[in-house]
């Protein structure tokens, strides 16, 4: 059992976390708040810390491997 990196498509991070959670892979997606200005507000958004990537722990990988890869958000090698 290890924490392996898995790569996603632009900006599916979220979808590619809830995909693996729903077929029973722990996922972890580190997270930090932005500060946006709109306007005279400010808003915090949370962003990926590392967009693109997103961590899963996962046992034998290679009987996972086509699982974790068919999920959506999930970028295909």
């Amino acid at each position: 059992e290890k924490w392996r990196i898995a790569l996603t498509e632009p900006n599916r991070e979220n979808l590619a976390v809830d995909g693996l959670l729903r077929i029973g892979i722990p996922s972890y997606l580190p997270i930090i708040p932005v500060r946006r200005n709109a306007g005279r507000c400010q808003r915090t958004i949370d962003r990926p810390m590392f967009p693109g990537y997103l961590l899963i722990f996962v046992w034998d990988i290679d009987a996972h491997f086509g699982r974790i890869e068919a999920t959506p958000g999930v970028r295909r090698r």
